[in-house]
């Protein structure tokens, strides 16, 4: 466990991206060939080999010392190669621009400009702190690199053995690039090829496609100085760590190579007869300012030496190829005017260019112009419009533009104001209604009795039926927007407690001492209503008051004076029943 937790570090890579940059003043082309993804890969490991300098043997079989196997090396990866091919003068060796003119009789050379190393790059995911780049080794074979610093990947802490350095080679097969596809006015013999013709000239290098192999090394370990290395090539591998010994650990190392497809690069040039001369650069006249999809008129003017004919060439998207000719099928006389529209989508500086060429294939130098873009906005109402609302709106004016500021009392209206060129929309308007109040209505919100702010009558020991409603409504006339189980109903035991809510909206009178009165209220969301109770008296009758009887009276039928419950006394008639038991005492 030791040997191989101490053998099988985990590398993963940065995502960088590289490009070439070529040098200045070079009219070199170049073309990028893509790996595309790269999968997970081992790297083989062995506990011995140990090297301070560049002498790791070449061999590219598995030696297993005491301790070896394979160990995940590189997560998921691209890589990239660049190849670079020049047109020269033969004669001259001036470089010559694609898509430039030459004349007849002039001879030109293909050339593949010579290999660097940085133009090899790849990319990984991970920890990395570095830019790899790679090598050109003929068959991707092994380099005896031990733990150079240019293929450093990151330091890394692997457990308890201290830490580490772990470098990372990709070594790819050079090619050399082939002449392709000389037009018929081309007589080549090898690289060098003479134009024989006035006309298109075109002329192409191939480059097939080719291989690349990765390496592995490691540097440090507390347990193990020196660089660790061997020239086994990484292959397809899941991320797990093994470890065993002896041929197991030796057999089918399955070597994965980086794949490149083959790619091409084509000059495009214009042979004139001998003794032409280019007409000059044209002048174009347009508009500099401008809106997104709006098709503009540019005029282009230019005058030939030799009063041929021309014809003005339009690059409309700036890559030197000619998007457009005016006149499409002809030429014209020289210094006569042409125009062409174009219109753009993307908002901000918009730069074309323009060249004149005459009759007999002699182009001018191109001439740029360029145009500043806004956006085009047409004004737009938003979904405030249409909704009915209380208050003033404020939000969801507009789906685009700029809003004016809104008008009215109710209804209200505003205008979403187009820009670049935009229209305005003029219709956004927004009706009045009327905000929802709370009340207390009688039985429900449609029955008719309005309780809010009365003082209202309510027989003793009785129950109403009270509802809390929330709606636009004036008064208890719209039968929705009952709240009366979500609304605080509160009676306030003043200024005398003669009512109680056992159940919300249900009040229950009591057994007043006469007449009495108690406050209460109902509150729903920020809204609160108060109203008043006054409980009263039912007296009792004449009818129940014969029910009376008083012992204590004299021998005779009377009215029979009793209270009638509510503060006042019956004299209703009656007969008082007497005591008629007699005991006989002492005179």
């Amino acid at each position: 466990m030791y040997k191989r937790s101490l053998l099988a570090p985990i590398v993963f890579l940065f995502v960088c991206l590289f490009s070439f940059v070529g040098v200045k003043g070079t009219e070199a082309k170049s073309v990028v060939s893509n790996s595309g993804s790269i999968p997970d890969l081992g790297y083989f490991w062995n506990y011995a080999p140990v090297f301070s300098s560049d002498s790791v043997p070449l061999s590219t079989a598995p030696a297993c010392g005491s301790l070896c196997g394979w160990g995940p090396g590189l997560s998921p990866a691209t890589a990239n190669i660049i190849h670079r091919t020049r047109l020269v003068n033969a004669a001259t060796g001036v470089e010559l621009v694609d898509g430039s003119s030459l004349s007849v009789g002039t001879q030109i050379r293909i050339e593949q400009v010579p290999r660097v190393d940085a133009d090899i790059s790849w990319n990984g995911t991970g920890m990395s702190a570095d830019s790899p780049y790679g090598y050109w080794v003929n068959n991707a074979g092994p380099k005896s690199a031990a733990c150079r610093v240019e293929d450093f990947i990151n330091t890394f802490s692997f457990y308890y053995f201290g830490t580490y350095d772990a470098y990372v080679l990709l070594d790819v097969h050079p090619v050399s690039g082939t002449i392709i596809s000389p037009s018929p006015n081309l007589y080549c013999i090898g690289a060098t090829c003479t134009v024989t013709a006035p006309g298109p000239v075109s002329l192409g290098m191939n480059f097939s496609a080719t291989y690349g192999r990765f390496y592995y090394r490691y540097l440090g370990m507390s347990t193990t100085a020196g660089c660790h290395a061997n020239n086994v090539p990484m292959r397809a591998s899941s991320m797990g760590v093994t470890a065993c010994s002896g041929i197991s650990c030796i057999n089918n190392p399955i070597t994965y190579d980086v794949n490149f497809p083959a790619q091409t690069i084509t000059f495009n040039l214009t042979a004139v007869g001998a003794g032409n001369t280019a007409p000059t650069p044209p002048t174009i006249t347009g508009p500099i300012v401008g809106n997104t999809s709006t098709l503009y008129a540019f005029s282009a003017q230019a005058s030939d030496p030799d009063s041929d004919t021309l014809r003005y060439g339009i690059d409309w998207d700036m890559n030197s190829t000619i998007d457009e000719w005016a006149p499409a099928l002809s030429y014209v006389a020289s210094n006569t005017v042409q125009s062409a529209n174009h219109s753009w989508l993307t908002a901000g500086p918009q730069t074309f260019q323009i060249l004149a060429q005459d009759s007999n294939g002699a182009s001018s130098a191109f001439t740029s112009h360029t145009i500043t873009l806004s956006t085009v906005v047409n004004g737009l109402c938003g979904v405030a419009n249409g909704i009915a609302t209380s208050t003033i709106p404020t939000l969801g004016l507009c789906a685009s533009g700029t809003n004016t500021p809104v008008t009215g009392t109710g209804p209200w209206a505003w205008t979403c104001l187009g820009s670049g060129g935009g229209i305005d929309d003029l219709t956004c308007t927004a009706p009045y209604v009327a905000p929802p109040t709370l009340k207390i209505c009688e039985t429900s919100c449609n029955g008719t009795l309005d309780r809010t702010g009365q003082t209202f009558t309510v027989a003793q020991n009785t129950t109403r039926s009270l509802t809390a409603c929330y709606n636009t409504a004036l008064a208890c006339t719209d039968a929705s927007g009952d709240v009366t189980a979500a609304a605080t109903w509160t009676d306030t035991n003043a200024p005398q407690n003669i009512i109680s809510f056992p159940v919300k909206g249900s009040l229950q009178a009591g057994t007043p001492a006469g007449t009495m009165s108690e406050n209460f209220s109902v509150s729903y969301l920020s809204e609160t209503k108060n109203a008043t109770a006054q409980v009263t008296c039912v007296p009792l009758t004449c009818i129940s008051a014969k029910s009376v009887t008083d012992t204590y009276c004299p021998e005779e039928s009377q009215d029979t004076g009793v209270s009638n419950g509510c503060g006042s006394t019956l004299n209703c008639p009656g007969t008082r029943f007497c005591d008629t038991n007699y005991r006989e005492v002492e005179p």
